[in-house]
């Protein structure tokens, strides 16, 4: 399986612990919960399901819940953190979206313009 040769050159080529394999298709992350447990995963989402019933789908809970981050409200990352999943929306390119969910608590974000960010806060990059 297509998993597996990703899994072997993981291992070969990073360090353990480094690595988050993150998939919208809940198979995938079904098969590597099972194949190997110590990996962190994250569920992709971009439909309007509510997350009950993403998680649902899912079958356990992963470590990161990562949403489209129009899908996300205050609410939910509160929902999420205390459900012990961290909270990574894609794909955020706005400095107004990024205040916004860095305000609601996010963990992180996904984005095409990471240097939006850093302006936000002025770290050199």
């Amino acid at each position: 399986m297509f998993c597996d040769l990703v899994y072997e050159s993981i291992k070969e080529l990073l360090a353990e612990g480094r690595v988050t394999v993150q998939s919208f298709d809940v198979r995938i992350l079904q098969y590597w919960l099972q194949k190997w447990p110590e990996t962190s995963l994250a569920l992709l989402v971009e439909n309007r399901n509510t997350i009950r019933q993403n998680l649902d789908l899912l079958g356990f809970r992963p470590r990161i819940y990562s949403p489209e981050y129009v899908l996300l409200s205050e609410q939910d990352i509160a929902y999420l953190h205390h459900e012990g999943m961290k909270v990574v929306p894609w794909t955020v390119n706005e400095k107004t979206d990024m205040t916004r969910l860095i305000s609601w608590g996010v963990d992180g974000m996904i984005t095409d313009y990471p240097d939006r960010f850093f302006d936000l806060y002025n770290i050199k990059h």
